[in-house]
């Protein structure tokens, strides 16, 4: 899977945002429900995440600035 949706919105997540959140939800309630299962079932919540991984906002702009920048590059002819 590629986006994750967060419950009661529009909007999706990097579904390896949606990991590191998941690492924080099973220390807290165990692993009884899979990450697909939750997302299935509409994903995390905005307080959720915020309580699983509190940078996920962050880790968002950085993914974002970085396929900017990589963007900004290849226009450039720089090959990596």
């Amino acid at each position: 899977m590629d986006n994750f949706p967060i419950h009661s919105s529009n909007v999706t997540i990097p579904w390896s945002v949606a990991e590191q959140a998941y690492l924080g939800y099973i220390k807290k309630y165990g692993s009884g429900q899979t990450l697909e299962m939750l997302a299935e079932r509409g994903g995390f919540g905005v307080e959720e995440m915020d309580e699983f991984h509190p940078q996920w906002r962050e880790h968002i702009r950085l993914r974002e600035e970085n396929k900017h920048l990589k963007k900004l590059l290849k226009d450039m002819g720089v090959v990596f």
